[in-house]
């Protein structure tokens, strides 16, 4: 409605009478440019402020993207902003897991009995400790503070189940000693078999030869709406020690479908609102244009 107003000024001027919405949006795109320049530029600080990528970071995905298994890693106390993940490679970086997520916290959790099985169970392969480059995750008093960093990394240090396995500048990486795959049968000596054929963070297909009986344990946090689909029936996600698992009801080798249900209404409605935007769209346009 502004840029219209200036427009409908600038066209009261003859010799910019036919060329008056041009103007201004060439003058628009020029003001704005003026504005953004020093952002461009690197010149504006704080949350605008350019940021480069540490090669401690660089050097840590590529680490990681090295072993094609699936794995989750844990970060102490909590990921930094340049922490490789991916679908196959998730984190756990906001302290999920923990009742106390104060870093002293974290680290008596860790040591309790229980925790390297809980890890397991997870899927949890390496605990990082992150480079603060940023100076955002070990703070005192608005500056970083080494001493938060060397604690965190000498608490790990001490932990019977934990082995330091590289460390890519400031950026340390311990391994745990064993973890679970993110899909497997509850039978530790089970010759069922089970291949990912693909994954998402919210549907995961399978292709899977079990025994009749078994539980098909997935490796996340239980929620009742994770349902497995076979090609005879739906199954709904039931509690194992904290975790989601499938009963198995034949013997058969399969595909199945693992997805997470109020996913699906997201994606309805995502298709919808992209439908009503269109439509909403072309109407204004088509109505424009027989003005």
């Amino acid at each position: 409605m502004g840029l219209g107003l200036i427009s409908g000024y600038v066209s009261k001027f003859k010799r910019f009478k036919k060329n008056a919405e041009a103007i201004v949006a060439v003058m628009f795109v020029a003001f704005w440019f003026v504005l953004l320049f020093p952002l461009i530029q690197g010149q504006v600080g704080g949350i605008f402020r350019l940021r480069t990528v540490s090669v401690d970071y660089v050097n840590y995905k590529n680490f990681i993207t090295q072993q094609p298994e699936f794995f989750r890693t844990l970060w102490i106390p909590q990921i930094q902003r340049f922490g490789y993940f991916s679908n196959y490679h998730p984190a756990i970086g906001r302290g999920e897991i923990f009742k106390d997520q104060t870093l002293k916290g974290m680290l008596r959790e860790l040591s309790l009995p229980g925790a390297e099985q809980k890890l397991s169970d997870l899927s949890v392969k390496y605990v990082v400790v992150p480079s603060d480059s940023e100076s955002e995750l070990f703070v005192d008093d608005g500056k970083f503070d080494k001493k938060q960093y060397e604690s965190a990394v000498s608490g790990l240090e001490k932990i019977t189940y934990l082995t330091k396995e590289r460390a890519f500048g400031s950026l340390v990486v311990f391994k745990t000693k064993t973890y679970n795959q993110h899909f497997k049968f509850t039978q530790e000596l089970s010759s069922g078999r089970i291949l990912i054929l693909s994954s998402k963070p919210s549907s995961y297909k399978l292709s899977i030869l079990p025994f009749k009986g078994e539980m098909l344990i997935f490796g996340d946090s239980y929620d009742r709406n994770w349902i497995m689909k076979t090609p005879t029936e739906t199954v709904r996600s039931e509690n194992y020690n904290g975790l989601n698992s499938f009963k198995m009801q034949n013997n058969n080798n399969q595909e199945v479908e693992i997805s997470y249900a109020p996913q699906k209404v997201v994606n309805v409605l995502s298709v919808f609102s992209l439908i009503l935007v269109t439509t909403t769209a072309g109407y204004l346009i088509v109505a424009r244009k027989r003005k």
